[in-house]
């Protein structure tokens, strides 16, 4: 089992107690605060930085365990991991390019991947993407990894403009909605 700063009877409390404010049987708010030490290695808030395309899905894992395994949770805090791979990421999905960029600060910028007029968008699902299979190996990895001692979430699949703009970019996805 995964050394984490958590155990059963803690996710036993965290349980009643949102159970209990949900039916406003608590009569304090719930608190989350979650306190990790400094650790070895990259920031962790970049794409790139935090899922390496270079590193294997169990090895992303192995380095987001030893957080957990660092994590002391106070209050309502409790152990979970957003895999993010930037807000928008259905687009990834769809065909867009994908974009990491580090300078100014840390974001992902999805781009159109040609000219395509709105007209002439065909999105489909298309289970080979491999941004698509790189996000499902992941969450899979954690899912089974930490057996419900971790709240693992999907990455922000985003807005439906927001995707569509990943297509057209702003200002053409603008403009179709003015002519169309």
């Amino acid at each position: 089992m995964p050394k984490l700063n958590f155990t059963v009877r803690d996710w036993e409390r965290i349980e009643h107690d949102n159970m209990a404010w949900w039916n406003h049987d608590l009569d304090r708010p719930l608190v989350y605060l979650a306190a990790t030490p400094p650790l070895p290695g990259p920031p962790r808030y970049d794409f790139l930085t935090n899922y390496p395309l270079s590193m294997s899905v169990d090895e992303i894992v192995d380095r987001q365990e030893t957080a957990f395994a660092a994590t002391h949770y106070y209050g309502d805090a409790f152990p979970w991991w957003w895999i993010n791979f930037g807000a928008g990421m259905t687009a990834g999905f769809l065909g867009s390019k994908v974009n990491s960029v580090t300078e100014p600060s840390e974001t992902v910028w999805f781009t159109p991947p040609g000219k395509i007029e709105i007209g002439d968008l065909k999105l489909e699902y298309d289970p080979d993407n491999w941004w698509w299979k790189r996000v499902k190996a992941l969450t899979a990895a954690a899912v089974t990894r930490w057996q419900g001692q971790v709240a693992v979430s999907h990455t922000d699949l985003g807005g439906n403009l927001d995707i569509l703009a990943a297509f057209r970019n702003t200002d053409g996805l603008l403009y179709d909605l003015t002519d169309y």
